[in-house]
């Protein structure tokens, strides 16, 4: 638990990933491999969303996701994911 908060508690995914890299073992190199193959964006969105989910209430909570998902199918992002999936 110490290392999980030591590697991914930071203000920014650009921490995270760099806290992986620096440790360099086999967990954060594991991790460091997966997270590089997620979207750029959707990091940051989950990011942003843990953060700010945080200090919500249920109702609150599920408003922000229910906003997000309909952000997000907005552009052409979401549907590429979907399509490069299958």
């Amino acid at each position: 638990m110490d290392k999980i908060n030591r590697l991914f508690k930071t203000n920014s995914v650009e921490e995270i990933l760099e806290n992986l890299k620096e440790d360099s073992s086999p967990f954060a190199l594991q991790n460091l491999e997966t997270l590089k193959k997620m979207s750029p964006t959707s990091m940051k969105i989950t990011f942003q969303q843990l953060r700010e989910g945080a200090t919500k209430n249920l109702t609150e909570v599920l408003v922000m996701e229910y906003r997000l998902s309909q952000s997000c199918m907005r552009g052409h992002d979401f549907y590429e994911g979907v399509r490069a999936e299958y």
